[in-house]
C-alpha cells in the first residue's frame, strides 16, 4: 500500500508517540550486550561453520575487527592483504588500514572475499541463521552490533583505553564506555 511508505499507520499499528492502552505493557527494548563467554563465542563460530565457511568467516571478522556489518558487506579481494585489510567506515571519506595479526582472521578474510558480494541485509539474515543454529536461548539477541561490541569489550578487557578503542571503531567515546 502506498501510504505504508509515507509513514502512515494502518489499523492495529502501534504509534510510539501515544502512551500504551491501560493494562498493556509498553514494548521493551533490550540493550545490545557484548558476548563475554568464550564458550558462547565458540558456539557461534561452530554454528557458522556448520552452515558454510563464509558464515563462520563473518563471525570471526566481526568479533576480531569490530568493523560495521555494512563495511563487511563491501569487502572485496582488493581490500585484503596478508598483513592488513582496508576498511572505509561509514560517514568517513578516508579508508583505514587495519592490521591482521591473527592467522584465523587472515583465513576468515580470505574465505569471506571469495565468492559473490553480499548485501548487509543478507549478512543480517546470516547472523540470524547462526544465532538459531547455536540452539542457545541466551544468544537469541545476537546481532552484528552485538558482535562488534564484543570486539570492543575484548579490547577494553585486554587493557586498551576507551579512547583507543573508540578511535579504532570510529565511534564517539561514550559509545564504548
Amino acid at each position: 500500500e502506498r501510504g505504508a511508505f509515507l509513514g502512515r499507520r494502518g489499523p492495529g499499528s502501534i504509534d510510539p508517540t501515544e502512551p500504551p492502552a491501560p493494562g498493556v505493557d509498553p514494548p521493551r527494548v533490550e540493550p545490545f550486550v557484548p558476548i563475554f563467554d568464550p564458550v558462547q563465542l565458540e558456539a557461534l563460530k561452530n554454528a557458522g561453520r556448520r552452515l558454510s565457511p563464509r558464515h563462520w568467516a563473518l563471525v570471526v571478522i566481526l568479533t576480531r575487527t569490530g568493523i560495521e556489518l555494512e563495511a563487511v558487506a563491501r569487502l572485496t579481494w582488493r581490500d585484503v592483504y596478508p598483513d592488513k585489510f582496508f576498511w572505509k567506515p561509514s560517514k568517513m571519506t578516508r579508508t583505514v588500514a587495519v592490521p591482521v595479526r591473527e592467522e584465523e582472521l587472515a583465513h576468515a578474510l580470505r574465505v569471506f572475499v571469495t565468492g559473490h558480494a553480499k548485501s548487509s541485509d543478507l549478512l543480517d539474515y546470516w547472523i540470524k541463521q547462526i544465532r538459531e543454529g547455536t540452539r542457545d536461548p541466551s544468544l537469541r539477541r545476537v546481532t552484528g552490533i552485538t558482535l562488534r561490541l564484543t570486539y570492543a569489550a575484548t579490547e577494553l578487557q585486554s587493557g586498551k583505553s576507551p579512547e583507543v578503542v573508540a578511535k579504532d571503531l570510529r565511534l564517539p567515546l561514550p559509545a564504548v564506555m
